[in-house]
């Protein structure tokens, strides 16, 4: 086995046990609010070990692998890393909703380059579209360390 099959074939297995852990963290969710991420884990999951059999598969028949190296694929992922990254942090900073409205025009605006009318746009059907599931499923979305702290004050001045 070349050391990009490997390398690709560390990467998947690794893959695979991300969408089992969402889906089985996903079966703590309520009913109505698990059905899509146990779905997509899923399938996630179970396109990932065909494609570690179609490696596995290929390193047998001694096919050479061809692909970009796992530095260079590194590389080019890490921008979208960060993005992500960046994500998370803002939900945990300012909340879900808003983190989810302010990332989406980023993005938009600096790697979709997008106007700034058009990306502020963008995020608007977006919160709308998760305000009305969220309240359709009873799913409540992260409220953030900012407005936790707001709301804190506020109820300890009896406004």
């Amino acid at each position: 086995m070349q050391r990009r099959q490997r390398e690709r074939l560390a990467f998947l297995i690794v893959l695979a046990c991300v969408f089992a852990l969402a889906a089985l963290n996903a079966a703590s969710f309520p009913a109505r609010a698990r059905i899509f991420p146990q779905f997509v884990s899923t399938v996630g999951f179970l396109l990932a070990l065909v494609e570690i059999r179609r490696t596995r598969n290929a390193a047998r028949r001694g096919e050479p692998d061809e692909g970009p190296t796992l530095a260079r694929q590194l590389r080019l992922g890490a921008p979208y890393l960060l993005w992500i990254v960046a994500y998370y942090v803002a939900i945990a900073i300012i909340g879900f909703l808003p983190a989810s409205a302010v990332l989406v025009f980023l993005f938009l605006h600096r790697v979709g380059r997008l106007s700034w009318r058009r990306a502020l746009l963008a995020p608007v059907p977006l919160i709308i579209g998760l305000a009305v599931l969220g309240q359709s499923m009873g799913v409540v979305w992260p409220q953030g360390a900012v407005p936790a702290w707001v709301a804190e004050r506020a109820a300890e001045t009896g406004r």
